[in-house]
């Protein structure tokens, strides 16, 4: 019976069972036992068999005689691998090349379905972890357990004093070195220039600008065809070559000396005049609290007996308190002191109040001195912190009408000056304090001393600086408020246009006209042309123009002829604008004045004029300022009449053609 058969009838066990072999093959192989037992083999020893354990019980046989196939046993030790067996020489290997039979039988191949394998892995099971339900996890344990520190102690490294030496020493030497090594540069090039001085003059070259040496070495014959692009070629460098900045005026002193101390020490309080109803005042202890609650602005208004030490005192802690509670205490309590105000405060003290705020010593002078340090190009103010400078400010505003009129002067001249730093225009906050301190003290000058208050605060602009740009930075930060403000900047415009201080004196109305302001326009620093490159004189001018001309001071009647000087002004400074060009590679500073020159066209068009020039009509007049309408339509029907004529001619020159 076949296996395939015996699968069909019978368990699976049996087709693994060994298939009984013939008799004659187990001749043969008993045969070859015999003779391969009779060759001599090397000696091997034999392992030490291992003895199962007590408690395991053999396996019982089947009921054919055959043990069952068992797992291999996991707890013993492997067994040995068995010696080579020696191949006999004269042995003939089947399947060769010499012979012809390549048939194959079961018994060669090996036994792939032995019951045990011949070398087995034991691999150690992990013991069982039996952990205890009670306990905390050793994680937890691990994390609320504090870890020593990862850094190390370092040492800490002396160096005694020959170190010390050593490394002043070569420190020392470094910096001498740098010092020759700048040295021998300035050497250098000083050498490098001279040299190239005398190379110029040896070749009949002057030593100037880009546009000069260019001139020299580009130089052509006359008329020839390459003289027309030189000189091209040369306007543009000049253009290039020109780079205008506006000056730059400081207020403060961006280097102060050496021995001014930065912070200074606040005054003490003269505990010696704090009696009788201000003995209140005298502990230290809850002086500030006072001061925050008002008590001394009530005392103050009802009794007007502050001490002038005091109020000195107030001042003087004033510009160092930088409580704004206490500072708000202390202007409320100014406000209330109009006879201490009048004794103590005067051209010397406003100078001293400004200083301590920072300003430098060239704003005191009658002149400015330091021309050549306190003028730059561009930039911005020199000033970062300025609380000190708005507390002095807000002093004016709340003492402004108990002051004198010399220290009301002296204010307005100190805040021109002021004016001409940038810091106006650049902190918000400092502008309008400035706004409010100039329009409160301009505004509380009597009457009958107003003329002669503008003139000498005009005179004072004028003497003091020349350049027009930053007389008009001065005059563009006075604020236009009220009527007082407006006309003493129309004063200072004029001042500076046409240069007489004189002008300050008088009112607006009488030395300003529009025929000179015509003339004006004339001048040669409104002269435009191509090759003209410095325009921010002309903008000042421009702006000044605008102040100063204001509502042009129209009469009561006759309003026909202001209204035809007016566009007649107009017209003049629209075609002074029309000639300068801003295409291409054009400066900011033509931008500027083409700008301000339309803006002051446009004023005089709608603002100067008494009432706006009314487009023209479809017949192309426009009309009369008189407001006769009479006139008007006598000039519309003389109109119609020589339309209709030309009409009639252009028709019967077509008819008879």
């Amino acid at each position: 019976m076949s296996k395939r058969d015996t699968l069909k009838n019978g368990s699976i066990t049996a087709f693994f069972k060994p298939v009984p072999k013939p008799a004659s093959q187990t001749l043969t192989q008993s045969s070859q036992q015999s003779s391969s037992q009779s060759q001599p083999r090397a000696r091997t020893p034999s392992p030490t068999p291992s003895r199962p354990p007590a408690s395991v019980a053999p396996p019982a046989a089947t009921p054919n005689g055959d043990l069952p196939s068992s797992p291999p046993d996991l707890f013993s030790p492997p067994p040995l691998p068995a010696p080579p067996s020696v191949r006999d020489r004269n042995a003939v290997i089947k399947g060769s090349d010499d012979e012809d039979d390549y048939s194959t039988s079961d018994d060669d191949l090996p036994s792939l379905f032995n019951s045990r394998p011949t070398v087995s892995t034991v691999v150690p099971m992990p013991p069982v972890r039996r952990d205890n339900a009670c306990v905390t996890p050793r994680a937890k344990r691990t994390a609320l357990e504090f870890h020593s520190s990862p850094l190390t102690i370092m040492p800490k490294h002396r160096f005694d004093f020959k170190a010390l030496m050593k490394h002043a020493a070569a420190d020392d030497a470094l910096e001498a070195s740098k010092q020759r090594i700048e040295s021998m540069q300035a050497a250098e090039e000083a050498a490098s220039a001279a040299a190239a001085s005398a190379s110029l003059a040896d070749g009949g070259l002057k030593p100037g600008s880009l546009h000069d040496t260019m001139m020299n070495v580009l130089s052509s014959a006359e008329n020839s065809q390459d003289e027309g692009r030189h000189k091209q070629l040369l306007r543009a460098v000049k253009r290039t070559e020109t780079t205008e900045h506006r000056k730059c005026w400081h207020f403060f002193d961006s280097q102060p000396e050496a021995g001014s101390p930065g912070i200074k020490a606040r005054p003490m309080f003269p505990k010696s005049k704090a009696t009788g109803i201000w003995s209140f005042l005298a502990p230290d202890e809850g002086r500030s609290e006072l001061f925050e609650d008002g008590i001394p602005y009530s005392v103050q208004v009802k009794t007007k007996s502050l001490p002038d030490a005091i109020f000195v005192w107030v001042l003087g802690d004033l510009l160092a308190e930088g409580s704004r509670n206490l500072r708000e205490g202390y202007f409320r309590l100014l406000s209330a002191c109009d006879d201490q105000v009048q004794r103590n405060i005067d051209v010397d003290f406003i100078d001293g109040l400004f200083k301590t705020a920072g300003a430098a010593e060239w704003v005191f002078q009658a002149r400015s001195q330091a021309a050549d340090a306190d003028l730059g190009e561009g930039g911005s103010s020199s000033r970062k912190d300025c609380t000190g400078l708005r507390c002095v400010l807000q002093v004016l505003i709340d003492t402004s009408p108990f002051l004198r009129l010399e220290a009301l002067e002296r204010s307005v001249v100190i805040l021109l000056r002021l004016g001409m730093d940038n810091i106006i225009r650049e902190d918000q906050a400092v502008a309008r304090d400035y706004q409010d301190a100039m329009d409160w003290l301009v505004g509380v000058v009597p009457d009958k001393e107003w003329d002669n208050f503008c003139g000498n605060v005009c005179l004072s602009l004028y003497n003091y600086i020349k350049e027009v740009t930053l007389r008009c930075d001065a005059a563009s930060a006075v604020p236009l408020l009220r009527p007082k403000v407006v006309d003493l900047r129309r004063r200072l415009a004029l001042v500076c246009i046409f240069e007489d201080p004189q002008l300050g004196y008088n009112p607006p109305e009488t030395t300003m006209s529009i025929s000179a302001i015509m003339e004006q326009l004339n001048q040669p620093i409104f002269h435009i042309d191509r090759q003209r490159d410095d325009f921010l004189d002309m903008v000042a001018l421009a702006e000044l123009l605008g102040y100063a001309i204001g509502d042009g001071c129209p009469p009561p009647s006759g309003t026909e002829q202001f209204n035809n000087e007016i566009d007649n002004l107009a017209w003049a400074v629209k075609a002074l604008y029309s000639k300068i060009e801003t295409t291409g590679h054009s400066s900011q500073a033509r931008f500027d004045a083409r700008s301000i020159l339309q803006a002051l066209e446009k004023k005089l068009q709608y603002a100067t004029r008494t009432h706006p020039r009314a487009p023209d009509n479809i017949f192309g007049i426009g009309p009369s300022d008189s407001g006769n309408t009479a006139v008007d339509l006598s000039k519309q029907r003389q109109f119609m009449e020589r339309f209709a004529v030309i009409k009639a001619k252009a028709m019967l020159a077509t008819q008879t053609a």
